[in-house]
Order: structure tokens, then sequence, then C-alpha cells
């Protein structure tokens, strides 16, 4: 079924699931999500540049973020929508270069990485730091990979630089690294001689990792906090890694596994240690607190601006599962990936949808706002959203996104919001209360692309 199909047209079968997966992302091209209000709305390409929550990061990537954001902010998510499949090529070259692994292997593993429901917050602007670095880290491996030259040796370099941007890639260099020394045993290279020949590509990582501070010695704090790994995240980290060093261990030395004859089992246990690599940044840093961080991500109405930790884990997640698959050993292989493939398409159309009715939600508001006077005489709203049910996979909207919502759809009077819940009034005394209503259901609305959003303003005085 993959194997049978041309590379023409195995590349259609990818673009056609993954346009259906996130085709819906072309429906909301002028939308703002989670900290994209706080980094992008209202923003010159100047502040861009000089913004201090980004300082330190890569100025390249700055200049063109600030144009597209003065120039055509549309342009964020169509290279969003493009920088995935372009990795995904580039992954397929690599694979489909490795004599270990077979034309199914490689398609599959290219189609799954694809297509694997991670880190649905993609849909945020703000998110194309993350998709540019980790296009050019899979790109710049393809370069590296193919050896035709000095030049697309140093691009590629540059390149892995670039991804470096999003520092969890800088430990994640060590997939490239490690297929590297796996092509080296297959060619029958001698040890020092692989050192030799890939020597940048084993140091640029590290001497990144401890020069990027000193060439900017006054980085922001945020940024900074990314080469801080927390004690208690590396033990965690640790954690983690010990029963899949223990599976490793008892097969690889306790049965005697080798490639030849235990090929699910073994690339079972690189996926489950590629799928550590990935998250072992961010558990470092103290993202993931405990498993159950790691699987929110999955769950529909659960999971929200941390998917964004999800980045990294569609390779090992591939892996994995081509490896379950090989153990099986399965005469209908390639279905199973073919049913994989559209159960990960219709979650994704899923996710993709609940933003697509989150970002008219959001329009509706606007337009509502801009025709409402009521909140003239006000200057600090309590939110009662009734409308939960369209906020996209269950997520919340933030204080500082109301803030801007109506802040700049008020006659231009800044607000000061706090949503419903227990109030401070010491830090915030609500002078009205601000509740939002939908009329429509969501199967409705994504028919009609009317939420049915009405606003209602009252007077209140609950500190008093």
């Amino acid at each position: 079924m993959i194997t049978k199909l041309t590379s023409r047209g195995f590349l259609l079968l990818c673009a056609s699931l993954y346009s259906i997966a996130f085709g819906y992302s072309f429906g909301f091209l002028n939308s703002y999500f989670w900290d994209d209000w706080y980094t992008y709305f209202d923003q010159t390409a100047s502040d861009i540049r000089n913004n201090v929550i980004i300082s330190g990061f890569n100025p390249i990537r700055l200049m063109l973020e600030g144009f597209l954001n003065e120039n055509f902010f549309p342009g964020f998510r169509i290279l969003i929508f493009i920088f995935y499949p372009l990795a995904a090529y580039a992954l397929h070259n690599i694979l489909a270069s490795k004599s270990y692994l077979s034309s199914f292997e490689a398609r599959s593993i290219t189609l799954l990485f694809l297509l694997a429901p991670v880190n649905s917050a993609r849909a945020a602007v703000m998110i194309f730091m993350y998709t540019s670095c980790m296009c050019a880290f899979f790109v710049a491996w393809w370069l590296y990979n193919s050896k035709s030259n000095a030049f697309l040796r140093i691009l590629s370099l540059a390149l892995f630089v670039y991804s470096f941007d999003t520092a969890s890639f800088i430990p994640f260099l060590l997939v490239p690294i490690v297929f590297t020394y796996l092509d080296s045993r297959v060619a029958r290279q001698r040890f020092f001689e692989w050192i030799k020949s890939n020597f940048l590509l084993l140091v640029i990582g590290p001497s990144f990792w401890f020069t990027e501070p000193l060439l900017n010695p006054n980085l922001d704090p945020i940024r900074d906090a990314y080469y801080q790994p927390k004690i208690s995240g590396l033990i965690r980290a640790v954690v983690y890694f010990v029963p899949i060093l223990a599976i490793a261990l008892w097969g690889f030395v306790i049965r005697k596994w080798r490639y030849s004859n235990q090929r699910g089992q073994v690339q079972v246990v690189l996926g489950l240690l590629t799928c550590w690599l990935a998250i072992f940044p961010y558990v470092a840093l103290g993202h993931f607190a405990n498993l159950n961080s790691v699987i929110v991500g999955f769950v529909p109405n659960l999971s929200d601006w941390d998917s964004r930790h999800q980045l990294l884990l569609p390779l090992g997640i591939a892996l994995t599962l081509i490896g379950l698959i090989n153990y099986l050993d399965s005469s209908r292989s390639q279905k199973l990936v073919v049913a994989m493939a559209l159960v990960f398409s219709s979650l994704n159309f899923s996710f993709t949808q609940e933003y697509y009715l989150d970002a008219l939600k959001q329009q509706q508001i606007i337009k509502s706002l801009a025709d409402n006077n009521d909140l003239s005489g006000f200057d600090r709203l309590l939110i009662e959203d009734t409308a939960l049910r369209f906020n996209a996979r269950g997520r919340s909207i933030r204080t500082y996104e109301w803030d801007r919502i109506i802040s700049a759809n008020s006659a231009g009077s800044k607000k000061e919001t706090e949503i419903t819940r227990f109030i401070d009034c010491d830090g915030f005394n609500p002078d009205a209360k601000l509740t939002i209503s939908a009329s429509s259901g969501r199967l409705r609305a994504l028919i009609t692309r009317d939420v049915g959003i009405t606003l209602a303003v009252e007077k209140i005085s609950i500190c008093d």
C-alpha cells in the first residue's frame, strides 16, 4: 500500500492528509492566541526586534518576525503550515538513505512524524519561533547527511545554529549524531575516523550552549532560564530515564537483542529514548512536573499553551510505533500505518477546527465591543465568559488577552480585567461585570460561521 506508491504518490498522500488535518488554520490567519496578544498585537517591527521578552534571540528571525508582523501578519501561519511538511520531507530524505531502514519504515516514520497529534499550540503565532527552528534543524540534518560538498556542510551547521534559538534542539542534536555513528558502523569506519569527520557536529551544540550566554551577557531572565536547568528537574528526568534504560539493558545485555533478529524491539527502545530526549530539556527546566503533564497534551479539552513543549516528540513517537508494528510482525503492517495516519489526521482536524471556532468567537466579541458603548464609563471589568465551549481544547483565555481584546476595541480607553473568581479587592476593585454569551452550538457555528455572541454590562461594587 505505502510502498507501492510512487515517490510522487507518497508525497501526495502526505500532503492530502496534512491539508485535511490542518487546513482550518487558513480560517484564522489573523487571529491571536495566548502570548500572541502580548508579543505581536499592536507592535511595530522595531518593537519586535527590541522587545525585552525576546532579547538575546536570533536577530535574523527577529527581523523576519518584525517584517511579517508589520506588513503581512497572515504570513506567520502560512509559513508555520509550510514548515512542518518541509521538515518531514527533509526527514524522509534522511531516512530513505539509511540502508538499515526499509522503504516501508522510512515512509511510515515520515508519515507519522508529520501527522502526530502533538503541539496543538501551533495555532498560536508565537509558535513561529519553535516551528522555524524545527524546520531548520531537520533541513540542516538533511544537508549534513547528504555530504555532497563543503558548502552544504557549512550551510547545514549554520542552520543547526539557527535551530538552537529553541534551546531544546541543542540536546536533541544527539539524534543526528547517533545516526551518523550508525552509518559509520555500517560503513565499517573506525571510531576515531568517525570523530574526525564529524568533529564540528559533535562540538557545535555544547559550544553554543556555553558561548551564547557569553555573547549575550544581558539576556532577559526568561531567555537566560533556558541555560539554568533545575536540580529537581534533572533528577526527575533521570527518573524517567531509568525504566527505559532497564528495558534496554534487559534486551541488549540479557536477551542479546540484535537488530538483524529483533528489529522491532530495537526500534521501540530507540524510539522511547528519542521521546525521552525530546522531553528531557523541558523536564529539566521544570515544565513537566510528572508524566501526567506529558500525557495531558494528548487529552481532548485538557491541552493548553503548554502543549508547545511536545515540539520534539513526533520522531520518537513515529519510531516507537513502527517498532511495535515490526515487533508484531503483522501481514497488515501497511494497513496499520494508514489507519494510524487517518486517526492522527482526524484528531488534528478536530483540534484545528476548535481553534477556528475559538477565532470566530474572538472576532465576534471584538465586533460586539466595537458596536457597544456601555463600557465607556468603566475601567475595571470582571469577565464572566459563559461561552467556554468555544475555547479550543478547553483552553483558558488569560487576563492579559482580555485586557488587549477589550482595550483595543473600547474607543481607545485602557481597561483592566479579571476573570470571574475570588477577587482580592486590594489588588483589583471591579466597577462592572461583562458577561459574554453565545447562542449557537459548536456544529451550528461551524456551519454558519456565527457564534451568536452577545455582551451584557452590569455595574457592580463588590468591594464596597
